[in-house]
Order: structure tokens, then sequence, then C-alpha cells
């Protein structure tokens, strides 16, 4: 059973949507709207409607006290009566938001605070204090609203004109101070005629006209599925269209089956397909921004699908007679056709669609037209006469079924065969017409002997009485026996040939000639019978005696003889050539005479042993059999040559060596042993002249001397402005030169360089020349109780482990020597010093470099005083923390509030706030933070 219901909402978001969209108000943009108004509101009793009748308008951006507005009402026999808020209207709001908090609303209403209604607030004007709270829903609220009651005890008419068919416009004016007043019109005939009718203004003051039962004029909070039950079939598809006030989300949801969006209002559901004969509940929930939910459902009873069945034929010949399609199926499911009627000319669909209410399914005929065809076979027409005739088959290639006659094709008679289609195919008969041919024999002119190698005849594929065919073998072997079957194409009534085919082996002539010649030499002649009786033919006919050449013997036909080639190689008459020296230096070692040329050829030399004082001729005789001639060597024998130079052979260390020339002064040409002379050690160089010119070897003895550093000293630190040495241009250790710069500049560093005369074996120095500087840097602290002065040096410019210091007063009197600090708190203990004091210290280096600064002390307390008298008689008139090391203090009164607060702190405070003004005498309480990141905290007392 269906359930059904509505509670007026919270504002969800399509609330706040319509809300946010409103007018501009039409006055200006600080002045209230109104949005609906509650006309036909629900009372208890049929004369109280005037109590319980509601108006909602909007604050602007400026808050409004309610004691400004007036109302002008629909029913302007209805007076204003002002607004009330007391107990009764705070037990009412207490009533209603109870209701609210129990729908699930997130929402309140809530009376004004001294009468203001905050800017862009929602307000609820309700027409009686003594409205029934139960008459009119609030529902889930979900933002809150102010709501106000007019002071009326007594009028129980209604403030507004309820439905009448006679259309008249009906008008409410509000009043807001200020100037601004909205009014809005709205016309009776187009309300509803229940209770419960509202009527919406958009911001250009047209309405709209709704009724959400009875409930405040805020928009409800609903949800409804659609039909309360349906009959679906199992395995369809239905259509969901939900509506829905007043929701964050919506979601559909179900036992079984599947939704196409189950989180929009408009869905399809698809029925499970074995849900037949089951009950299945579809439910729609609805969610507010409160997070409250409603339900509304559809109760779903499946049926079982058929699909309709029906003794039609998929396949029609073309221009036959087309069965009608029946509107009742053969298992009983009535409807229509489309198309209505089969076609006997083309292919077709023809859809079957059940009538409603059967849980049936749509049936899809299928028809295919075929056109008449005429049956096709591979089948010859003539075959040779008695041979295997082909069987007749009982389907066409194109694949139509039939029977022929006669049954079976004669083998020895012409005849015609007729093929009946079986019924049913669109097809026509076909008859096939056969000739019989007698049988014929190929003949060919063909060698069956051929010798082994040689070339074989090709197989013709044509006989010579005209007969086409193919051979297997295709190729006549030319190295074995063999038989080749010639089988004629088919249709030809030939009958196969044999060819038998003998293959003779070849033998190879064999001749005793020689085959290498001397260019010149005599030659034999060519025989025309082989050493094993093979006759022939030479080409060419006769030995060339001066050129290499092929001849090739060609046996006469008819012996399986192969043919021979003579490669015949003349070699020319050569001449030794040997790589030995014609011309030799006297009393050097003469080379051996080879008994082998440079180019193979052997032989003996006459004299055999070449002489290595005396020029002389020595003749090489070739060995027979080489094709080669003589040989005579003619040697010339030279005297030795010493090469000489012209080279340094004594330099200073480091300086440029000379190079080592390759060619002597008289023109001996020659490398060196080592190739270049050092520049750092003494040492003997070898030159070894080239092979052939009979130059000895020469030996270079150089010596190397050292090089001098000058014994400068290679620093100086100087003082600014003092007298500085002048640069001698002798070094000690007897170095003579000059310096650039060549005087030294004692008021700046410098670099001087002193570079040696030419000639001393002797390198350039640097001296580096420092300007000493004294910054002076003091720090000031107290240490352990003591207030300390130290000098330091600033950018590292002084050592004060090696440096002397001297104090002094501003007196001149001496207060310290050689030490970097200088104690005040000592000093303090014997004399009076007045603050703020000044001291100098001088500073000096060993190397008699000094400066003086002064550095003054504003103060030497090392302890927090305890209290101060500002009356400036120049004692404690400040509380004074010098030397302390303040980086922060915070002075606190009695009560806990800051009164002065000072960074970088000595002596700045003398009893006054941070604003200068003089603070009363009373104990003060500090937080001190030190430099060294230590905090203190403690008092000091101010007396005046």
């Amino acid at each position: 059973m269906k359930s059904k219901f509505t509670i007026n909402p919270i504002v969800v978001l399509l609330f706040l949507v319509f809300f946010s969209c409103q007018k501009s108000f039409s006055q200006s943009p600080q002045c209230p709207q109104v949005e609906s108004i509650l006309v036909a509101a629900c009372s208890p009793t049929t004369n109280t409607e005037g109590y319980n009748e509601m108006v909602r308008f909007r604050v602007g951006s400026n808050a409004i006290n309610v004691s400004a507005i007036n109302v002008t009402w629909a029913t302007v026999a209805n007076a204003w009566q002002g607004l009330i808020q007391n107990s009764t209207t705070q037990a009412k709001v207490a009533t209603l938001n109870a209701a609210i908090d129990l729908a699930g609303g997130c929402g309140n209403l809530i009376e004004p605070t001294n009468g203001v209604l905050p800017a862009n607030a929602s307000v609820i004007l309700v027409t009686s204090y003594l409205m029934n709270t139960t008459s009119n829903s609030f529902g889930a609220l979900n933002e809150n609203t102010y709501i106000i009651f007019q002071n009326n005890p007594d009028e129980t008419d209604g403030h507004f004109g309820n439905y009448n068919a006679t259309p008249a416009l009906r008008t409410l004016i509000m009043s807001f101070g200020g100037g601004c007043n909205d009014t809005v019109t709205y016309q009776r005939a187009s309300l509803s005629n229940a209770m419960g009718d509202t009527v919406l203004f958009t911001t250009a003051g047209v309405p709209t006209y709704v009724n959400y039962g009875c409930s405040a004029p805020t928009q409800p909070f609903s949800v409804d599925a659609g039909p309360a039950t349906l009959a679906p079939c199992a395995g369809t598809t239905i259509n969901l269209a939900g509506t829905a006030q007043g929701q964050q989300s919506v979601s559909w949801t179900a036992a079984s089956g599947t939704f196409s969006n189950s989180t929009n209002l408009s869905s399809t559901y698809t029925v499970p397909a074995n849900a037949a004969g089951q009950v299945i509940t579809l439910t729609l929930t609805a969610t507010n921004t409160c997070g409250a939910t409603i339900t509304d459902t559809i109760t779903l009873t499946v049926g079982n699908s058929v699909t309709p069945t029906f003794n039609l034929p998929t396949t029609l010949c073309n221009g036959a007679t087309a069965p009608a399609l029946p509107p009742t199926s053969t298992n009983g499911i009535t409807g229509t056709w489309s198309p209505t009627a089969i076609s006997n000319t083309a292919n077709g669909t023809y859809v079957f669609t059940p009538a409603t209410g059967q849980c049936a399914t749509a049936f899809t005929l299928s028809v295919i037209v075929g056109t008449t065809t005429t049956p096709t076979f591979n089948l010859p027409t003539a075959i040779c006469s008695g041979t295997t005739a082909p069987a007749l088959p009982t389907t066409s290639t194109n694949g139509i079924t039939g029977t022929w006659s006669p049954a079976v094709i004669n083998n020895t008679t012409n005849g015609s065969y007729t093929f009946t289609p079986t019924a049913g195919q669109c097809s026509v008969p076909f008859t096939l017409n056969v000739v019989i041919s007698n049988s014929i024999t190929p003949i060919f002119t063909i060698a069956n002997t051929i010798c082994s190698g040689s070339t074989a005849p090709s197989l013709p594929t044509t006989s010579n009485n005209g007969l086409t065919g193919t051979w297997s073998p295709a190729v006549i072997s030319n190295t074995a026996n063999g038989a080749y079957v010639f089988t004629p194409t088919a249709g030809q009534c030939g009958v196969p040939f044999t060819l038998n085919v003998t293959v003779t082996t070849t033998v190879a002539p064999t001749f005793a000639i020689s085959n290498n010649f001397c260019n010149g030499s005599v030659v034999p002649v060519l025989p025309t019978t082989s050493n094993n009786g093979i006759t022939g033919t030479w080409s060419p006919t006769a030995i060339n005696n001066t050129t290499n050449g092929n001849y090739i013997f060609t046996p006469t036909t008819g012996q399986c003889a192969s043919t021979f080639t003579l490669n015949v190689t003349v070699s020319p008459i050569a001449t030794p050539t040997f790589n030995i020296s014609n011309t030799l230096c006297s009393g050097t070692t003469a080379p051996l005479l080879p008994a082998t040329s440079a180019n193979g050829i052997t032989g003996t030399w006459s004299p055999a042993i070449i002489s290595n004082t005396t020029d002389g001729s020595y003749v090489f005789t070739p060995n027979a059999g080489q094709c080669s001639s003589s040989f005579t060597l003619n040697v010339t024998v030279t005297n030795s040559i010493s090469p000489t130079f012209t080279i340094t052979d004594t330099f200073c260390n480091g300086t440029t060596a000379p190079v080592l020339p390759a060619t002597s002064n008289n023109g001996i040409i020659g490398t060196w042993s080592p190739s270049v002379i050092s520049n750092t050690t003494s040492g003997a160089y070898l030159f070894t002249p080239n092979a052939g010119q009979c130059g000895e070897n020469f030996t270079l003895n150089v010596t190397v001397t050292p090089t001098e550093t000058p014994d400068f000293a290679t620093t100086l630190t100087i003082c600014n402005g003092q007298t500085v040495p002048a640069l001698a241009t002798t070094s000690p250790n007897g170095i003579t030169g000059s310096w650039s710069p060549s005087s030294i500049d004692n008021t700046a560093n410098g670099t001087y360089v002193f570079t040696p005369n030419a000639g001393q074996c002797a390198i350039s120095l640097t001296l580096q020349v420092m300007l000493s500087t004294f910054e002076i840097d003091f720090d000031q602290k107290c240490v352990e109780g003591e207030f300390i002065v130290t000098a330091l040096p600033l950018n590292d410019s002084f050592d004060p482990n090696t440096a002397n210091y001297l104090w002094k007063n501003s007196q001149g009197i001496t207060v310290g020597t050689n030490e970097e600090t200088l104690n005040i708190t000592d000093l303090m203990n014997v004399t009076t010093i007045t603050f703020p004091a000044t001291y100098t210290v001088t500073v000096s280096n060993t190397a008699g470099c000094s400066t003086t600064e002064n550095v003054i002390i504003y103060g030497a307390f090392c302890t927090i005083p305890k209290g101060i008298s500002p009356n400036n008689d120049n004692s404690n008139d400040s509380f004074d923390l010098t030397g302390l090391g303040v980086d922060d203090i915070k002075i606190y009164n009695r009560y806990g509030t800051e009164v002065f607060h000072q960074r970088n702190y000595t002596n700045q405070w003398k009893g006054q706030t941070d604003k200068g003004d003089e603070l009363p005498t009373a104990t003060y309480f500090y937080v001190i933070k030190k430099n060294t990141g230590e905090s203190v905290t403690g008092w000091v007392y101010i007396n005046r």
C-alpha cells in the first residue's frame, strides 16, 4: 500500500536558491521585500483564521526596528494593531521550535532583540499572538528565521481575501520607516479554493499561486514517487518521474533491478528478467540540508513476458503470393504488424507489437524475397569415347537441388540430360548436351639419345599432330637415362605418350704438351688426336711464342667427348734487380752480394765479394731456366767527412735552449740524441749523419749554469706615514738590477718587483709591503658583577695577543696598562667617577705602530636598582641598567597593565608611561630580556 505524506521543510538548497534570486527591493537596495503570504491559513475552528495568517518578508541591507512597521491589510476593514513581544509570544516560539527540532530541523524561530531585525534577515509576521502552534507547521526549518506577532487579541476574520470565483485583486501594503515600503497584489480567483493557499512574489512583485497544505509560508519538504502501483512485465524498463520539494538530494532504491540514474528524480527502472510473479517496492527518498529524510513508494506487481509465435515463411520467390500477417499469434498474443503486409518483390522486416497488458515481447519476422535462378554446373559438354563419364550432381554449384533425367551420362553415345529443381527454390530447369569423341595418339620428333652434359632437347607442349598437354618430368635430364610421359589436356581425346631417353657418358681428351715457355723460344705443334684417341681441331691452330694464350681443342661430333683448353704462359726475359748501394765510404763494411735478386732470380757473382777500399765492377750470372739476363754492379768508394756546427754550449738554467739543427754547417744531414737540449741540466748530445753521406758522428757537450734568486726580504710591514727605507739596486748576494716601482709608498699597501740585469743567471723577486692600520671597537658589559670595558680589534686590524694597551681618563691620567680590558668597577672603588665618563686607549703593535680612540661610559651598574626618585637631582633619576645588555624591557603597574616598553634599553625610564605621562609613587613590575637570551623579572619602586 502506498504511503505518502508531506511535512513542512527545513529550508533546503532549493529554498536558498529561491531566496537568493529575488528582486532588488522596489524602493532601494536597503528596503525590505515581501516574499510570500499564507492567505488561507488552517485554524482549529472556522472562525479563528484571523489569528493564524502569515506574511514572510526579507529585511534589506540595513537593520530595521519593528516599531517602524505599519501594515495595510488586504482586507482593509482589519486595522493594523501594532506588534507585541511578551511571555506569551516567547512560549509560542518555544513550542514552535520544539516542533521544528522534532521534525529534524536545524534552524530556529527567533524574536528580535530590543526590537531590531538584522539586515538581510528572513522574517515571519503572524496576524496574532493568539496563533495556534499546531495548525500551520514550520516543519524541518533549516535556517534561523525571525518571527513577530501582531497585537491582535480579537480580530478573528481573515486579513486577506480567500478564493472567490469572481475575479478581484487584493493588495497588501507594508511600511518599514525611513521612506521604505513594499506593495504586493494578487488575484483571489487564481487561488485553489483550499486551506493552505499561498502566494509567492518575485522581486518584480509577480505572484505565483501554490498550496503546500497547512504549512507556514516557507517552502515545504515533500516527496512523491509517482503512481502507487504498476504492473510491468519481467525484463521490461519503466520510466520514473518523481517530484520533491525542499530536498538537497534524492535517491531511488529497490531490492532488485537497476536504475539508470538513482540520484535523479527522473530515471528508468529495469525489472529483473527472473522477477515474474514477484512484488517489488521502489522507494524514493528525499534528504534536506539538515539530514532529515522522507520517502514515498511505488509497488510493482511483475508479470511473465511471453514471445509471440507464428507459422510464417521467411523466404518467398519473387512475384509469388505472400501470406497475410495474422493479428493473433499461434500462442494467443494479439497485436499489430508494421508494415501490415509482406512484400513479394523485396526483402523486408515485419515487427509484431503485442497489444498492451499482455506481458508479451515484440516479434520480428525477416522475409527474404529471392529472384528466379538458373542452376549452374561444372560438367563437360564433350567426353572421349569409353572414358569414365562424370556423375550428375543433385545440387548445382549455386546451391539448387533437384534430379536428372537420364540420371547417368552414356560414355559411348551423344545425349541430352535435363536437371529439374526441387520445388520451392525459385529456380528453372537446366539441360546438359554431351558429345562423345574418338581417342588420338600424339606424335613427336625428339632425339632419344644424348651425350652426358650436353644440351638436352626441350619437350614441346604441342605434338606434331596438334595435341596440347604436359610432360612429366617436364625437362629432359642430360646426366641420367629417363622416361618422359606426355599427358594430353582434357577434352582432346588424346592418349598418353612415353619418350625413353638414353644418356651416354662424356670423355675428356688428354694431351702431353708443355704450357710454359720463354719469350721467343721454340714451341711444340698442337696434335689433332688426343692421347686417349679423340680426334678434333684446335683454335688457334698454333702456339704463339711471344704472348700468353688459351688454345681450345673441340672433338669431332659423335664422340661424346668434351672440349679441352690449353692455357699457355709465355714468360718475358727478366733483368735481375738488387737493393745494393753502389757507393761506399772508405773503410766501412761492404754489403754482401746476394745469390737471389730482389725479383727472385738465382745465380752467381764474379767477383763474389765487394772491396771497401777500391772501386770495382761485379757481374751476376742467372742460373739456367729462369728466362733472365745477366747484371753488372759498379761500386764507387768515397772518403769520410766530419760535420761542423755553430751552437752555444753554455747558458743559464731555465733560459731558452738553442735548437739542434738537422744539417751541419758543411751540409751533412742527420739526427741528434737527445733531440732537444735541456735548459736545466748539463749534458752530451750526439749527432749521427744519415747513411750514404760518409759523414762522421759529432758530440756537443752543454753546460747549464744554475739560476740565483736575489736574497732581498719578500715582505715588509710599515706604519702609516712613517719614513721607509730606499730600495737597494744590489742584493746581499751580489745580484744587480732595478725595482718597479722604484720607491716605497708609505701610505698604502703595495707590490714591488726587482728585475736582475741581463747576464747574471738570476730571477726576479717580488716584495709585498703591508701598511699597519688599527680599528678599535669597544665592548661594555657586566662580568660577574663588575663593569668591564674591552678594546677589540675591528675587522682583525691588529693581533690582541701581541698588542700593547695604555688606558687614560679624561684628565690624561693613566688608569690601565698592558691589558685590553679596563675594570670600571675597580676604578669606582678608588675614585669618584661622574657619568658619562670618557676614557682613551692607545693600542700599539710590535712594529711600533699605534692608534688612540675614546670610549664614553654612561653608567657602570651591574645590579638592578630596587627604586628610583625621578626629581631631577641627578641622583637615581632613572632606572639605570647601562651595561646589563638589556635587549627588551616591559614595565607593568600592580594591575598587570603595561605602562612602558623599550627595546635596546639602557636608562630611558624615569617613571613615565609610553605616552610620556608621569606615573605616581608605587611599586611597578618589570620583565627584562637580555641580549644573552636570559629573562629577568622583578620589581622597582618609584618614590617622588
